[in-house]
């Protein structure tokens, strides 16, 4: 179901969307849809994005701590023998 939505533009973007609009013989309604669509497509790629530097970071501390811990496993070990 479309609802109906009231929007304020800065004129020269208004003329931009408009003339836009014209050459594609769209409504501007559907110019300011789908550029929503994009950017709300860019919010999730960014939080995509952010998520996995996140991921990728944690993973190195995990390495590292887990290559440290083996470091020691081996060291008690050899001492061990």
């Amino acid at each position: 179901m479309k609802e109906r939505l009231s929007i304020t533009l800065d004129h020269e973007l208004y003329k931009e969307v408009k003339r836009r609009a014209e050459e594609l013989q769209e409504p501007v309604s559907h110019i300011v849809e789908r550029a929503i669509e994009v950017w709300r497509r860019d919010e999730v790629e960014e939080r995509l994005r952010q998520y996995y530097i996140n991921a990728s970071t944690e993973h190195g501390k995990i390495v590292k701590d887990a290559e440290s811990m083996i470091k020691e496993v081996w060291k008690e070990e050899k001492g061990g023998y």
